[in-house]
């Protein structure tokens, strides 16, 4: 009999241990997101963290699918940004990866959607820089505008970075083939300015923080800004926008939780301005 007892008190145990772990409770992040924080020790605590979010992706809906899949696809671009440019096939492979992650989004609707999509898409295209990047260039422009319709401050005023990066692109042709975007670089300067109203010296930071993690930029801007001026012919101003960052990062100007992020960046940035010496 207390055999019998015994058996049932574990197998109710068991059944409210899984009732509160259901996806009606919403997943665990707590491993997930450790992993994610200690993303900088190397590529093995990136994995981890993938690994750990991939397992959410299965039962994941509403916030915690958005939050699963924007993790996944921050750790890929993470990962993307510290390889060489050189490295175009495994540059590509990891924007594939993330095309994945992203389109469990697509019946949202979403800033987060059409944001991180229009991300890959471009990544992808220029490590391609082929016949067929333009084509994905011209989807990811198209995505792009409809993150801009629903919030253009999307991820601290990313619609502007985004947009700066693909129109300062020397790749793309000067005036539009395919219906997409053509190269204009005084446009990529105007929109990167505006994204870097982002940080916290601008008064419109308040507005700026209020979809993204940090309300901050990662000097992602800094470099496209430098990149666009310096292919413009405009060097001398391009290395006083890339001084700046790195003055900045000399003082830890860091935005709280993407410090990853802006460590890479900032490498980024570095060599940018070592090209222009």
């Amino acid at each position: 009999m207390q055999s019998k007892k015994n058996h049932l008190f574990w197998a109710f145990g068991i059944s409210i241990a899984l009732f509160f772990t259901s996806p009606a409770f919403g997943f665990d992040f707590s491993s997930a997101d450790k992993s994610y924080a200690e993303r900088e020790k190397g590529l093995d605590k990136v994995e981890e963290a993938r690994a750990k979010y991939m397992v959410a992706l299965r039962s994941a809906s509403g916030k915690d699918l958005v939050k699963t899949v924007t993790r996944l696809a921050r750790l890929d671009y993470y990962e993307a940004i510290q390889l060489h440019e050189s490295e175009t096939t495994r540059i590509k492979a990891i924007f594939e990866r993330c095309l994945g992650y992203i389109d469990k989004l697509a019946p949202m609707n979403s800033a987060e959607y059409y944001f991180w999509k229009s991300g890959c898409l471009s990544g992808w295209a220029f490590a391609d820089g082929g016949v067929a990047a333009l084509a994905k260039i011209k989807e990811a422009w198209t995505l792009l505008e409809k993150c801009w319709a629903i919030d253009p401050l999307y991820e601290g005023g990313g619609c502007y970075r985004l947009a700066g990066g693909i129109l300062g692109e020397e790749r793309l042709p000067p005036v539009s083939l395919t219906g997409g975007p053509a190269r204009n670089y005084q446009k990529s300067k105007e929109y990167l300015e505006i994204a870097m109203g982002s940080d916290s010296s601008s008064n419109i930071d308040e507005t700026f923080a209020r979809n993204t993690e940090t309300g901050e930029y990662f000097y992602a801007a800094h470099y496209f800004y430098a990149l666009t001026l310096k292919r413009s012919g405009d060097s001398e101003t391009a290395k006083a926008i890339l001084d700046d960052a790195i003055a900045r990062g000399d003082s830890n100007d860091y935005p709280k939780g993407r410090e990853a992020e802006s460590h890479a960046e900032m490498a980024r940035v570095k060599q940018l301005r070592a090209q222009l010496n």
